[in-house]
């Protein structure tokens, strides 16, 4: 059974063998955020890379991995890389920082009673639902990195598909894209899934 459960503000997802090593760090999972990013991050593979699958954070340590290689922030790269090139004016990742994006984002609802502290899902499933003004979740500005996706309009994120589909080579090469459409997973990596 997988556990999903916040830390350090954002969504990951545990395997039962990470809790148990977590514990052993007197770590709970909780909504609370407890450390940085980057600090609650660490924690050891599961299998070697290739040997098996499991949701994980992979994705955000790939971003900081861009940023590292680039000296620019993640979100200046997919400005000048990815958004920049297709004419993408909404996306983001901190929508409280661009208003063209906050100007986007649709009303929300939420039940009384708060949230249940390590699943992130109503504390009283029988709550009265509620108007919230609160668009993103509260987790602005440091809450969201790339492994917890962006914000924008289902047109302008629709514009990277096609790119990609049409494979124009505004984004990526066309031997990337090839290599994008060929299975990727190692036998075991399709078993585990």
């Amino acid at each position: 059974m997988t556990i999903y459960f916040y830390e350090a503000g954002i969504l990951t997802v545990q395997d039962p063998v990470l809790i148990r090593y977590r514990a052993t760090e007197g770590f709970n999972p909780t909504l609370k955020i407890v450390k940085p990013m980057k600090e609650a991050f660490t924690f050891p593979l599961l299998f070697e890379p290739g040997e098996g699958w499991e949701y994980s954070v992979g994705i955000d340590w790939a971003a900081w991995a861009v940023e590292r290689v680039t000296k620019m922030s993640f979100l200046d790269y997919m400005e000048k890389h990815i958004w920049g090139p297709l004419g993408i004016k909404s996306m983001a990742f901190h929508p409280k920082t661009k208003p063209a994006c906050m100007e986007k984002l649709t009303d929300m609802s939420a039940r009384s009673g708060g949230v249940n502290p390590i699943f992130g899902i109503p504390a009283d499933p029988e709550g009265k639902v509620e108007y919230t003004d609160n668009h993103v979740w509260g987790l602005e500005p440091d809450g969201i990195a790339a492994g917890a996706g962006g914000f924008g309009s289902a047109f302008e994120y629709q514009k990277i598909l096609q790119s990609i589909c049409a494979d124009d080579e505004k984004l990526l090469k066309r031997s990337t894209v090839e290599e994008m459409f060929k299975p990727q997973l190692s036998e075991a990596s399709r078993q585990a899934w």
